[in-house]
């Protein structure tokens, strides 16, 4: 009977997940890089910013109570979430260049 026991409880800790340090970084990373290019400034990425800086939240407090497996989960979509914002706010600030470059073409065009 005990080994059974000691069987069934060797085998539940093999099966647990190591906390996620790898994905934890790259969520972090990924959400510092969005808000550096700006993402708040721009509504649709900013949207996506706070959305992986819950997940991020949301993957700490699963790591604290244990919750590994789900924690790699909440710090994958907030690395999908946060180079999402970040490709929107490079989107939104090319677009703001291209419509200052059309006008100053057009008034340069404008002026002769």
């Amino acid at each position: 009977m005990a080994l059974i026991a000691l069987g069934f409880l060797s085998a539940s800790c093999a099966t647990a997940h190591p906390v996620p340090t790898e994905r934890l970084g790259a969520s972090q990373a990924a959400v510092r890089a969005a808000t550096e290019v700006g993402a708040e400034n721009s509504p649709q990425a900013s949207l996506y910013l706070r959305l992986a800086q819950e997940e991020l939240e949301q993957g700490k407090q699963l790591v604290a109570a244990g919750e590994n497996e789900k924690a790699a989960v909440a710090f994958r979509r907030s690395s999908a979430d946060a180079e999402l914002a970040l490709a929107l706010a490079r989107d939104s600030t090319a677009q703001q260049e291209a419509k200052a470059a059309t006008e100053a073409l057009n008034s340069v065009k404008n002026a002769k």
